[in-house]
């Protein structure tokens, strides 16, 4: 049986498509399974958080002053 260009076009399209989703569907399935086998050996660590202390609040003469410089910079 004689088979046009165009039907061999197609299988030779079809092998080319099934051949690259196999791969592409292995290739994920293999990063998937490295992926669970890493975190299952060599767990992440917890963060540490480090708590901040609160300031000292500030002197009440810098703080008339910063009131001042504001007041004089809106009044332009």
């Amino acid at each position: 049986m004689q088979s046009t260009l165009i039907e061999q076009g197609f299988d030779l399209m079809l092998f080319g498509m099934g051949t690259v989703f196999v791969f592409l569907f292995l290739l994920v399935g293999m990063t998937v399974c490295m992926s669970k086998m890493v975190n299952h050996w060599y767990p992440e660590e917890e963060a540490v958080v480090e708590i901040v202390a609160e300031q000292p609040p500030l002197d009440s003469h810098i703080t008339s002053v910063i009131q001042v410089a504001i007041d004089r910079y809106r009044a332009r």
